[in-house]
């Protein structure tokens, strides 16, 4: 999952300053041995991941931490991770730099302010273990593309091609989604708005808000609850 679609920035003053004064205060903190609980958060797949890391040391603009073994794998795989402490007015975004997934092991650097987008979603929004095809019409012509990801209240779909669709068009997504307990793709469709495209360049991402009715609602909530056990298992054979 594209970070650009999890945090935005939040710079205070500039990164340069912004980042000597997260480094100064967590270096000062661990000294004096002052340092509050500090957590890490990723977005493995989708899948929120909330655990706490222990900080070693701050060197050189780096910071040296153990972690949790599933958020290694997750850190290894995305390479960014968000930190949450109480020292900072805002959440941290950092570039994960170093991990041994072993030895719970990882370091950080180019840290700035954010706020994460993603906590403001409604419900749980994963990528699909494959992409399956999914088309939406807009003025008189089909949109032929991937759907990504999905939630109960939410969709994306990549395409080649950019249209010039307004934010807040509707439209109806058609889609197909695996159904876990049947081993075979459904065809489902919805209605749908527009909430924003993402990318400068192919592949486009279409970000759909819908509006399921109960069924629809029904077999999504199911498919999204065995992705989860997919994603977390596939965390611990990593981690193991």
């Amino acid at each position: 999952m594209d970070p650009n679609s999890i945090y935005s920035s939040r710079v205070v003053r500039s990164f340069e300053e912004d980042q000597a004064e997260i480094l100064a205060t967590l270096k000062n903190a661990l000294a004096g041995k002052k340092l509050p609980a500090f957590k890490l958060i990723n977005y493995f797949k989708g899948l929120p991941l909330t655990y706490a890391a222990t900080l070693d040391a701050v060197e050189h603009g780096i910071l040296d931490l153990d972690v949790q073994p599933q958020q290694a794998v997750a850190m290894a795989a995305d390479h960014y991770t968000l930190i949450r402490c109480k020292l900072f007015p805002h959440d941290i975004a950092a570039h994960v730099q170093y991990v041994n997934v072993p030895r719970h092991a990882v370091s950080l650097s180019k840290l700035r302010f954010v706020e994460i987008m993603a906590e403001r979603r409604s419900s749980v929004r994963l990528d699909l273990a494959h992409p399956t095809q999914a088309a939406f019409p807009f003025q008189g012509q089909d949109m032929h593309g991937r759907l990504s990801d999905i939630s109960t209240g939410g969709a994306a779909i990549n395409t080649d091609e950019y249209l010039d669709m307004p934010t807040g068009n509707e439209t109806i997504l058609r889609f197909l989604l695996p159904d876990p307990t049947q081993d075979k793709l459904l065809p489902l469709k919805v209605e749908a708005k527009l909430v924003h495209i993402e990318g400068h360049a192919s592949p486009y991402s279409y970000r759909f808000a819908i509006h399921p009715e109960k069924l629809l609602e029904q077999q999504l909530s199911r498919y999204i609850f065995q992705r989860q056990i997919e994603i977390i298992r596939d965390l611990k054979d990593a981690a193991a």
